[in-house]
């Protein structure tokens, strides 16, 4: 077979190449701007930057529990639409999100466990049901 006479160790790769390495960089910067949701940022590895418009706070997080978030309180995941959503704990401003090509320096927010995701999927269907109901 043809996979056989070409063991992955001979096999050329884009970091052995510079030209090819300097493409794969171009993409990733490409990809990088245009960024424009948790979908988009997690898909592609990069973390998401939040800024507070009041105070200026900054914290850099993953895009994965943003989404778990996200999508267990049925928000959008447009940076857009979800930054209003996002309250900075000191002083309650909304948020400003980006995609940054940098490691996350807050891995936990949203819920961390199982039990934590189960607990708060439950909070939501609760509150869902409260308002269906008319007693909220």
């Amino acid at each position: 077979m043809e996979r056989d006479r070409f063991p992955a160790a001979s096999m050329p790769t884009a970091a052995s190449n510079p030209v090819d390495q300097r493409y794969v960089d171009e993409r990733r910067a490409e990809r990088l701007a245009n960024a424009r949701s948790i979908v988009d940022a997690g898909t592609h590895g990069f973390a998401i930057e939040l800024v507070c418009l009041g105070c200026r706070r900054r914290r850099v997080i993953d895009a994965e529990p943003l989404y778990t978030l996200a999508h267990a309180k049925g928000w959008s995941p447009q940076f857009d639409a979800l930054g209003p959503r996002l309250k900075c704990s000191s002083c309650g401003g909304a948020a400003k999100l980006t995609a940054i090509d940098a490691p996350a320096d807050s891995p936990a927010i949203g819920p961390v466990t199982i039990a934590d995701y189960r607990a708060l999927l439950t909070s939501v269907a609760n509150e869902l049901n409260r308002r269906r109901r008319g007693r909220y």
